[in-house]
């Protein structure tokens, strides 16, 4: 009753079958198992041959469709008859079915969504983050933990009242990095570094955003150059206040990490593109 083709970018699992409970379970697992074993950027389910569908097992299925996307899956259904397709929009899971006519339409409609993503692996990321922890200690006498990265969009929002940003230039790619301070915790750090209590940020205070991430920068490019990046020099880069509204600080897709301190949480953003 379920068959798997499997592509090159996409697998297509093929209902034989009315879908109804006693189908459900095969279908659930050939599903889970192509996700598994091919990770494949799309999974079409084609109900070509599908004349009918219980509401029950549409919305187990749902579920089933959720699971993938929580995985960064794309799922479509594909070829639906009519009254499949009325049921599925009349129980609003027309966004997780994704109903299309064709695969071509959906492979179309994959690859003009689909865009490029720089991978930002540890060993890339984790110079930063050592290099972030002993530069605040050091230079401000700040413990720093880091917390867990995610993907920008795909976790918290970002608040930052000051940000430091350089770019990242090697002869493979290039990309920036950020430091992400909350006013308080900048002049928390700002203080410790000179030995000053601050109550506002200012255009003098604020150069201190620039020397932290100078220096973690440096540190960084040391060790990410003895492992072949090439990365060459740049020069840091403070906004703050209505600075902040007139540019975008950060282009690339980005990791970001929060960092905890006692005075409270900064935010590393690394964004890489290919050159």
């Amino acid at each position: 009753p379920v068959e798997t083709i499997v592509r090159t970018e996409h697998v297509t699992v093929v209902v034989k079958s009315d879908l109804k409970r006693p189908i459900l379970d095969e279908l659930s697992e050939s599903i889970r198992t192509a996700a598994e074993l091919y990770k494949p950027a799309a999974l079409f389910i084609d109900l070509a041959e599908t004349k009918n569908a219980d509401e029950a097992t549409l919305a187990e299925l749902s579920r089933v469709i959720k699971e993938l996307r929580g995985r960064e899956i794309k799922v479509y259904t594909l070829r639906a008859v009519p009254s499949i397709q009325r049921k599925i929009f009349q129980n609003g899971l027309d966004e997780v079915f994704q109903p299309r006519q064709s695969e071509g339409e959906a492979l179309a409609e994959l690859k003009q969504a689909v865009k490029p993503s720089p991978k930002i692996n540890v060993e890339f990321v984790n110079p930063f983050l050592e290099g972030t922890m002993k530069t605040l200690q050091v230079q401000a006498a700040t413990e720093v933990q880091a917390g867990t990265p995610y993907a920008s969009g795909r976790g918290p929002a970002v608040h930052a009242d000051i940000i430091a940003t350089l770019g990242i230039v090697s002869g493979t790619f290039n990309g920036s990095i950020a430091l992400c301070f909350p006013k308080a915790v900048f002049l928390a750090v700002a203080g410790r570094m000179v030995g000053e209590n601050y109550s506002d940020i200012t255009d003098d205070n604020a150069d201190a955003a620039g020397e932290l991430l100078n220096i973690i920068f440096g540190q960084a490019k040391e060790v990410l150059n003895r492992k072949g990046f090439t990365i060459q020099q740049a020069i840091p880069t403070v906004v703050h206040g209505e600075a902040m509204k007139l540019r975008n600080v950060i282009h690339e897709p980005t990791i970001i990490v929060p960092m905890v301190t006692s005075a409270g949480k900064f935010h590393i953003q690394i964004g890489l593109a290919k050159g």
